[in-house]
């Protein structure tokens, strides 16, 4: 079973979870099953990682070192000559929609962005 533990506002995250195993409960979040035709998590305020993973982004703002993608859509791009740091972690996940992403790497099939500031796109 697959389990997206969030809370409105905050973060996405999906987390697998062995079949058989009893629900996750994480102080402050709430485990909800996931799957093909789930609805897409609520959106996030902020999300900070090292790398990002994902098969969809969509987002008002991503600040980000390299973004590797399929398909960019974007409707401003900035050139940022500085290294963006992002987060600590690393994030996998099928799909993330937030207001803000930093991150360093970004890799994904699809990005939809307002404002793109990154020192490359691939």
């Amino acid at each position: 079973m697959r389990y997206s533990l969030f809370r409105a506002g905050v973060l996405t995250v999906a987390l697998g979870v062995a079949a058989g195993c009893a629900d996750v409960v994480v102080a402050g979040w709430r485990p909800v099953r996931v799957g093909p035709r789930a609805p897409a998590p609520a959106p996030a305020d902020i999300v900070y990682a090292h790398d990002i993973h994902a098969d969809w982004i969509v987002a008002d703002v991503i600040y980000a070192h390299d973004v590797h993608a399929e398909k960019v859509q974007y409707r401003q791009l900035f050139e940022n000559p500085k290294d963006a740091k992002g987060g600590d972690g690393d994030i996998h996940t099928d799909g993330i929609r937030a207001r803000e992403i930093h991150a360093h790497d970004i890799h994904a099939r699809s990005v939809v962005v307002d404002t793109l500031i990154a020192h490359d796109v691939h």
